[in-house]
């Protein structure tokens, strides 16, 4: 019989053989289990305090997601991690180089390492084949005018098979597309290889990030509607603005959003 117990754990000198970044994931943690990684990067008092700080959980007992939504992940099957910025030059950076970087990233890796198609799709979601592969939740401390600390999640579904429960955006995983398990060591590496690159790009470049974030989103120009509580928007995808804002044209005029629930009018 084969044996499959690598999918089961997580190899840290694979992991670090395979990292190049200056400082993104060199301070490295793996955790069995936390209630959310994302949380225990933004409180001070955890003691996680070296910019570029990488927490890895197998299980998130309270994964987060937009609008306090749940992440549900199968254990030690997939990547639920969160970094940690607290370089004050880095944190001057726009945020949306983050979340936006972040997506361009795991789809650069993905594209990269597997030949998969990924598309993103406003503001944090990432897709293959209008499946939901990946999502992305930026948080931050602010002190006064100013962030503190800054931790970008992520949850990427890597050799999950099955699903239990309800989605709004049906899921899928590299597994389930490519039809084999892949190593998460050389996956989550590739991805901080990448983003290391991004941030730095977004220092200097922020809006040529946004750019490589506009060319991966395939719905530009379509017919959306935006959901904004019991309130609903229909008009066309027009722009995502230099703060990484939602600009949808309607009948009578352009609409900002700073947050929602995007879908595609048939």
């Amino acid at each position: 019989m084969e044996n499959k117990h690598t999918s089961y754990t997580f190899d840290f000198t694979s992991f670090n053989l395979k990292l190049e970044t200056e400082w993104l994931g060199r301070n490295f943690s793996l955790i069995d289990e936390t209630d959310s990684t994302n949380t225990l990067l933004l409180k001070r008092e955890n003691g996680f305090e070296e910019n570029g700080s990488v927490v890895l959980a197998e299980k998130q007992l309270s994964g987060k997601g937009r609008m306090d939504r749940t992440w549900y992940s199968a254990k030690y099957e997939n990547l639920t991690f969160s970094l940690l910025i607290t370089n004050k030059k880095l944190l001057e950076i726009n945020p949306f180089v983050y979340t936006f970087g972040s997506a361009v990233a795991v789809a650069r890796t993905l594209d990269s390492l597997f030949q998969v198609q990924t598309g993103v799709k406003w503001p944090n979601d990432l897709l293959i084949r209008d499946r939901k592969i990946c999502g992305i939740l930026s948080e931050s401390v602010i002190s006064g005018a100013s962030f503190t600390r800054l931790v970008v999640g992520i949850g990427l579904n890597v050799n999950q098979t099955n699903f239990v429960g309800d989605y709004r955006i049906p899921p899928t995983s590299l597994a389930v597309e490519l039809g084999t398990e892949v190593s998460r060591e050389r996956l989550l590496a590739e991805i901080l290889n990448e983003f290391e690159e991004i941030i730095l790009l977004g220092e200097k470049n922020p809006q040529r990030v946004l750019k490589d974030w506009k060319d991966r989103c395939p719905l530009m120009g379509d017919k959306i509607s935006v959901q904004q509580g019991s309130e609903i928007f229909d008009g066309v995808f027009d722009d995502v603005d230099e703060n990484g804002a939602l600009l949808l044209r309607t009948n009578d005029r352009t609409i900002t959003f700073h947050y929602g629930e995007v879908s595609i009018l048939q």
